[in-house]
């Protein structure tokens, strides 16, 4: 009987922080990872939606902007520039988080072949293999 009047008020908690992405960044940018790959549009959606970015931490603002440089291309939405992905390649490099920083030059080097910039995504490739083999 308890359990069943828990269930009204957990489900009016979990409504309020779906819909309001911009309390809670951190629960928007998990949300937006798990749809990335089934549903990028959803995942765009939430990252769209999400306000004040330059008030995240460095941490979330990498991350933020790392999902946002996957679902712009997942949904086949030409890249403005490379400034957003910049901000996560500049935090995952020094962060020594190398997975992500992976992932990030991956999206650069993406990026810079939409333009026919072929020669940058190799000369990001074997600067930071170097790097990473230190």
């Amino acid at each position: 009987m308890i359990q069943t009047r828990k269930m009204p008020l957990f489900l009016i908690v979990l409504l309020v922080m779906l819909a309001g992405c911009n309390r809670n960044a951190e629960l928007c940018l998990t949300m937006a990872d798990e749809c990335l790959e089934t549903d990028p549009n959803r995942a765009f959606k939430y990252l769209s939606e999400l306000e004040d970015v330059d008030n995240l931490s460095d941490e979330l603002q990498a991350r933020y902007a790392l999902l946002y440089t996957q679902a712009t291309y997942n949904c086949n939405i030409p890249f403005a520039n490379d400034s957003l992905i910049n901000i996560a390649v500049d935090y995952y490099t020094r962060h020594g988080k190398r997975h992500d920083a992976a992932k990030a030059l991956l999206y650069k080097g993406v990026l810079h072949t939409q333009y026919k910039n072929y020669w940058c995504p190799l000369k990001l490739f074997v600067a930071k293999e170097m790097s990473f083999n230190r």
